[in-house]
């Protein structure tokens, strides 16, 4: 059998996962100068062939190629499944994993307040129109707490132009 030589693209045992060759002695590329994989990388290996490095979507790592990492690879939650920052969302990405939270720039308010037949109707908007995707949770996402001597309170609430109701 044949020794490895670290650095030279050839890679000999190419069924462990943990080892690679890309042809370089560099580090933070995927392949450390000792032929092992880095962590957050995942390395591609042919028999007697190069091995093709690149970052792993979905551990909790940044280490530049993709534009968030919250740790998982669920859509929704402001990181999508690509690594990919979701619409209305904000990451923070110096951050390990990334942090998402829902941006600023999207505001929620009471613009109405009519009382009928011993009930309370309360208009909640947005600032600007908000698209909820398809498989969104919106009832676990908007946490609504109402406060007063009754509680607990009998609530529906309805996202107007859409068929979603929601009793609580």
């Amino acid at each position: 059998m044949c020794e490895e030589l670290c650095g030279d693209a050839i890679l000999h045992d190419y069924t462990n996962t943990t080892r690679c060759d890309d042809g370089n002695l560099y580090t933070s590329d995927g392949c450390d100068e000792l032929c092992l994989v880095e962590e957050g990388f995942t390395c591609d290996n042919v028999k007697s062939s190069k091995s093709t490095c690149y970052e792993t979507c979905g551990d909790g790592l940044m280490l530049g190629y993709y534009e968030c990492d919250d740790g998982n690879n669920e859509d929704g939650d402001g990181c999508n499944s690509d690594c990919e920052f979701e619409d209305c969302w904000t990451c923070d990405t110096t951050l390990t994993p990334s942090y998402c939270y829902i941006s600023d720039n999207y505001k929620i308010y009471v613009s109405e307040v009519t009382f009928d037949d011993d009930k309370y109707e309360i208009t909640i908007k947005f600032n600007t129109d908000i698209i909820v995707q398809e498989g969104f949770d919106i009832y676990n996402a908007i946490f609504l707490e109402v406060e007063g001597p009754l509680a607990p309170y009998n609530m529906t609430w309805y996202l107007v132009g859409s068929d979603f109701i929601f009793e609580k």
